[in-house]
């Protein structure tokens, strides 16, 4: 596989965990988590490195906007990811995505005939509501 296709799979699995995350609690996901070798701690890290890329990717438009919503939804599942957050400077890191989000990550990819659609809510919308967590 290529560095491209190993991005691809990448944004697949995150935009994949945003969808579990739905429906499981973060205890359920905990338990994921552990089983595979990892502690939500180092997922939360990750999640601060895909938003610390200082531009958005072409290939994984969606990469960014993913690790917000799981932010997101960390934070209002379990309380003490707020201080994780704060503590690892997730708002300047929002910041700086929200300066630098691009239209092509407010909308759903297309492939043949299927159309475009614009996400429910935009990534500075998301940024917002992140940001307003960590208050």
């Amino acid at each position: 596989m290529s560095a491209e296709n190993d991005d691809e799979l990448l944004e697949s699995s995150t935009g994949l965990c945003v969808q579990i995350c739905k429906f499981t609690s973060i205890e359920e996901y905990d338990a994921i988590v552990r089983n595979a070798g990892h502690s939500m701690a180092d997922f939360a890290k990750m999640l601060l490195k895909f938003l610390d890329n200082k531009a958005p990717n072409k290939t994984v438009p969606c990469l960014r906007r993913y690790a917000i919503e799981l932010a997101i939804w960390m934070m209002e599942s379990y309380d003490p990811f707020i201080s994780f957050f704060k503590a690892a400077k997730l708002e300047k890191v929002l910041t700086q995505v929200a300066e630098t989000s691009s239209d092509i990550e407010n909308f759903h990819l297309f492939s043949g005939d299927v159309g475009v659609a614009k996400h429910p809510q935009s990534i500075s919308s998301l940024v917002l509501r992140a940001k307003r967590l960590l208050l």
